[in-house]
């Protein structure tokens, strides 16, 4: 039984108005889905443009990383999809990175907030507090290889809104001072993303360097899928995960990655400091490509 709940309005206009004002082809409002992403593949099967936009206000089967579920009490989080495209034939495995990367730069020009990039799919902020995660599946087809950006920002919660599980782990820009409207965070988070088309890897020298700035797991020591690593050196130009063990170091495609300690005098990058040292707000914007 399909138990989507499409809304008339959002954040007080509609559909119409909405994609006139976020300059894309469709948008698609629902007060409830069980997941924007599977809409959005819906459309895409269906022909839909890149830059489509699919947003509720609740899910009942929102996805994360390795299989987990997104828990949100209706209105409180942003919770969108974004469809994408990609050459056909293009590996579109840097596309969790470029999402996150123009999520996170997005929330910092809305709010004012510093944003990490924890590998390879979650936005913290500076306490390594979750503020959102973010799932691209991707597909091929006729024109192209698609991808569907879900992306899941906490916004409105107290810390007793999120589970008991979570409250230790998880933050909203409620909770960091902020008023931004969810409206707001959609036309940065879409003004980043153009032309919704992913580029394909290698992630330039320009994207390393923004990448790096927010990167949330440099210079720690780092467990993957519960077992013990070694310390997280950065991300490759490929999308990889750079990690090393003793006086090796391998690259990691695919886990869930946990820190588990702090950096030390040790841990150092290619003689540069370590840890979540992100400078000044005024470089990080320069540096990070539209």
């Amino acid at each position: 039984m399909n138990s989507d709940l499409p809304a008339g309005q959002w954040e007080g206009r509609d559909a119409a108005a909405w994609q006139s004002d976020w300059r894309v082809p469709a948008v698609h409002l629902f007060q409830r889905v069980s997941s924007t992403s599977d809409v959005a593949q819906r459309l895409a099967e269906a022909g839909a443009a890149a830059g489509t936009t699919v947003i509720t206000d609740e899910q009942t089967a929102g996805r994360g990383q390795a299989g987990r579920t997104w828990t949100a009490a209706p209105g409180q989080s942003l919770l969108l999809s974004v469809l994408l495209r990609a050459d056909s034939g293009v590996d579109p495995g840097s596309a969790p990175l470029r999402v996150g990367l123009a999520a996170a730069t997005a929330i910092e020009d809305a709010t004012g907030l510093d944003v990490c990039i924890k590998w390879p799919n979650d936005l913290l902020l500076h306490d390594g507090g979750k503020l959102a995660g973010l799932l691209c599946e991707a597909a091929s087809g006729t024109g192209g290889t698609r991808i569907v950006a879900g992306i899941g920002i906490n916004v409105l919660q107290a810390a007793h809104d999120f589970p008991a599980d979570l409250r230790q782990r998880a933050v909203s820009l409620h909770m960091a001072g902020s008023v931004t409207a969810r409206a707001t965070l959609v036309r940065a988070i879409l003004d980043r993303l153009r032309p919704f088309h992913v580029p394909p890897p290698p992630l330039d020298a320009r994207t390393l360097q923004a990448l790096a700035a927010r990167d949330a797991l440099r210079g720690h020591q780092v467990d993957i899928d519960g077992t013990t690593a070694g310390v997280a050196l950065g991300i490759a130009a490929d999308g990889c995960l750079i990690v090393r063990a003793g006086d090796r170091a391998r690259r990691v495609r695919s886990g869930s990655v946990r820190r588990t300690r702090s950096p030390d005098a040790a841990d150092t990058v290619a003689g540069q400091p370590t840890g979540n040292e992100h400078g000044s707000r005024q470089t990080r914007r320069a540096e990070t490509p539209r």
